[in-house]
């Protein structure tokens, strides 16, 4: 490994250390940072909608505001699961930029809060999405769990952000 492959993998460290909320899908532990997250609530009453896209389960309004509701069990390729007292919807920034928009998660269980340090980090994955850039997504333990990082610049990809913030 030279200089800039070091140099590189040391920025895309430095981006995933902080301060994550910790989700639990079926067995599987995912973290999202912090600061891309919006809030924290119950199910609730969730309107049909015309966008498309994988997982979208339609609109919630919450204090006046509407956001559109995707399940992440659909997102990574699980079957759908009925909610329960622990499911919950998690208010997630997704996308890039001008074209970042707030979004609902259903997850079946908000497990914490965790803290990733360097040393919690076991390994990173580069991936470039829709020709717009490098995103890392990476596994780290979190309370003795291996998790994964979710990237919400990438969770929707460009045509599916497009639907939504224009539907």
């Amino acid at each position: 490994m030279d200089f800039i492959e070091r140099k590189t993998e040391q920025s895309a460290l430095e981006k995933l250390v902080g301060q994550y909320i910790q989700l639990r899908v079926k067995e599987r532990f995912y973290l999202i940072r912090i600061e891309d997250t919006g809030g924290v609530v119950g199910i609730q009453r969730i309107t049909p909608s015309t966008a498309k896209a994988d997982g979208l389960l339609g609109t919630m309004t919450l204090q006046g505001k509407t956001y559109p509701v995707v399940d992440l069990r659909a997102r990574i390729g699980l079957e759908y699961k009925a909610p329960t007292n622990r499911t919950h919807i998690v208010l997630v920034r997704v996308g890039k930029h001008d074209q970042a928009l707030h979004v609902g998660l259903i997850v079946d269980e908000v497990a914490g809060i965790s803290s990733i340090g360097y040393h919690s980090i076991r390994g990173i994955e580069q991936y470039e999405i829709d020709g717009e850039g490098t995103s890392a997504v990476a596994v780290a333990e979190s309370d003795g769990q291996d998790a994964i990082i979710l990237d919400t610049d990438i969770l929707l990809n460009s045509a599916e952000l497009h639907n939504l913030v224009n539907n």
